[in-house]
């Protein structure tokens, strides 16, 4: 279903840009609804190095990275593609400072 945000999630970890414009029309709020494990379509796209992914989605938030609490920025520092943190480190070089490898607790 929609709401549970799992198309987004999945387009987002694959890199189907024009499945998540799709979703997005249908309901903006999809785009940063975490999973019960605390990804949102960012990480998924993360996990996946699908740059241009995190790139639609932070141009639809540039405030998207600033928002982000500590755990998510540790499930990125730990879970996202080397690519994808080097992304992360170009467009916020600070992002993850003071974040530890550590393991999440839901």
């Amino acid at each position: 279903s929609l709401r549970d945000g799992r198309p987004m999630y999945a387009a987002a970890q694959e890199g189907r840009i024009e499945a998540m414009e799709w979703l997005y029309d249908k309901d903006p709020a999809l785009c940063s609804k975490p999973k019960n494990d605390g990804w949102t379509p960012f990480h998924a796209a993360a996990w996946a190095g699908n740059i241009e992914t995190m790139e639609r989605l932070y141009n639809e938030d540039p405030f998207l990275l600033r928002k982000m609490r500590t755990r998510n920025k540790r499930l990125l520092k730990r879970e996202a593609s080397p690519e994808a943190k080097a992304w992360l480190l170009k467009t916020d070089p600070t992002f993850f400072k003071g974040i530890k490898k550590g393991c999440v607790i839901s």
